[in-house]
């Protein structure tokens, strides 16, 4: 899971933008951060701007008072591929076409496309959108992109033309941003619509500003922008770089949206599919409530642990009348970003402070979004246990996750999985968790809160039921669990 960003401003250079952008994006990758601009008076793409951590550590204190960039794409990584942060963090450039790519989900075809483009390409990372550049770069090489006669001849017959060529060979999940040399700036989602990505202008007194970005809290973190939408899935946005925009449809598939955008990643004021994270969260307590309505006697105190899931908390709390919380959040460190299970124990306790006369004598609902590993809830229990709740109840806002997911979701790994573990034996998990009984919401009730049919959603971590079929994907888990045994992350500063 990663952020991705891209505006353009003909009229103004828009790298302060950009960097408070990512800086609002944040949460959706820690690991390394970067931005690649054009120069459009001078008709250059510049090389990229990348350093390891969090952007905030990467251009907090880096003085881009004097890069005159009218146009920027910039990305945010959480690495679930590849094992060195530096080389493999985005944006990535290709010379032939000028081409500047960064992208937010995950490439499950490697294998076929490395065979495929390493007869033409050298491969200069472990990153799987670099699979995306060399497809798009050969599409639009096929077409002779060159050789158009007029932006709109470009874009209609070649720029798109070549987004749907790459649309049948890259199997998986993508929302693409990126920048095309001399031309413009496009952006695009897989087929199904697995990942989101939206869209935005301002109007400013010396000309619009056009922005895309992963989530819509970046759109309002600058302020000012209006007729946001969402692009559908499969389709593709070109916007040249004197300001003319083009769309397209060019080929939907099933929709496949990611649930977990929604109820853990997604940041709470953003819009996503119809309605606003914060009201959908708080929706799954609700719901979480009528589906549970037998506990409502038992439970003397709701809490959650933070931050995701305090909403729910919130609307259960509300729906049944109990007082709410109890543990809260010292700042934004996600502990299910971290890479290995001693730096998650750490984020964990790091993360949260207990308030013990809430807690003490008291027959706890402790809510979270989902039940991935098991670690967190474990801890957490234990601990509300040591401060002396007479009982813990667990409720999760998500059914069990029983399969990998190989869509950009770092959990590639059976083994990673309690409710895989444990063969969905609620029981099992209950005396994992150490809790008095565990709750998951059911699919229809979790849908139901997000806002989108189960139809029109991944379903693949709950049924194994992949959207972008099978002939990949098996294959794809072997190879991301061989490199995770292999080796982890290495961080190398320039």
């Amino acid at each position: 899971m990663c952020a991705i960003v891209a505006i353009l401003a003909g009229h103004r250079p828009v790298v302060q933008d950009v960097r408070d952008a990512l800086f609002s994006l944040e949460h959706r990758g820690p690991n390394s951060s970067g931005m690649c601009g054009y120069n459009i008076p001078e008709n250059r793409l510049r090389l990229p701007l990348r350093g390891v951590g969090r952007s905030q550590e990467v251009f907090g204190s880096m003085d881009l008072s004097g890069i005159e960039w009218q146009a920027i794409i910039g990305h945010n990584r959480y690495a679930t591929s590849g094992s060195n942060l530096l080389t493999d963090s985005q944006p990535l450039l290709s010379t032939t076409p000028p081409i500047a790519i960064a992208h937010n989900g995950e490439v499950v075809n490697v294998r076929q496309l490395t065979e495929k483009f390493s007869q033409k390409h050298v491969y200069f990372t472990e990153c799987d959108v670099e699979h995306i550049l060399h497809s798009l770069s050969e599409q639009l090489n096929d077409r002779k992109y060159y050789r158009a006669n007029s932006i709109d001849d470009l874009v209609e017959t070649r720029v798109f033309p070549a987004i749907e060529g790459l649309f049948q060979e890259v199997e998986g999940a993508y929302a693409v941003v990126g920048m095309l040399a001399p031309y413009g700036m496009f952006a695009f989602k897989d087929p199904h619509g697995i990942r989101p990505l939206s869209y935005a202008v301002k109007q400013e007194e010396g000309g619009k500003v056009h922005m895309f970005a992963s989530e819509s809290t970046a759109f309002n973190f600058l302020g000012g922008f209006q007729d946001i939408r969402e692009l559908e899935r499969g389709e593709a946005v070109f916007i040249s770089f004197d300001g003319a925009v083009y769309s397209k449809v060019i080929e939907q598939r099933q929709q496949a949206a990611c649930r977990f955008e929604k109820v853990y990643f997604g940041f709470p004021d953003s819009d996503m599919w119809g309605s606003k994270i914060y009201d959908a969260r708080t929706q799954l307590g609700i719901n979480f409530g009528k589906q549970y309505e037998h506990l409502k006697d038992m439970i003397e105190v709701v809490m959650a642990i933070p931050n995701a899931s305090i909403p729910a908390a919130q609307g259960v709390a509300w729906y049944w009348n109990k007082p709410y919380g109890g543990i809260f959040s010292r700042g934004n460190v996600r502990s299910f970003l971290q890479t290995n299970e001693e730096d998650r124990i750490n984020a964990i306790l790091n993360k949260m402070c207990f308030i013990k006369s809430r807690i003490e004598g008291n027959v706890v609902l402790l809510m979270d979004d989902t039940e991935v590993r098991g670690l967190t809830s474990k801890i957490v229990i234990k601990k509300l246990y040591d401060l002396g709740a007479k009982e813990v109840y667990l409720g999760l806002t998500f059914p069990p996750i029983r399969h990998p997911c190989v869509y950009g979701i770092d959990t590639p790994d059976y083994d990673e999985l309690i409710a895989a573990q444990c063969n969905g034996d609620i029981a099992e998990i209950t005396r994992r968790t150490g809790a008095k009984g565990v709750y998951f919401l059911s699919e229809e009730n979790t849908d139901n809160a997000i806002g989108i049919s189960t139809s029109g959603v991944c379903r693949a971590c709950v049924t194994g039921q992949y959207p972008t079929g099978s002939n990949s994907i098996q294959q794809y888990k072997a190879e991301r669990k061989e490199q995770r045994l292999k080796c982890k992350p290495t961080i190398i500063t320039p």
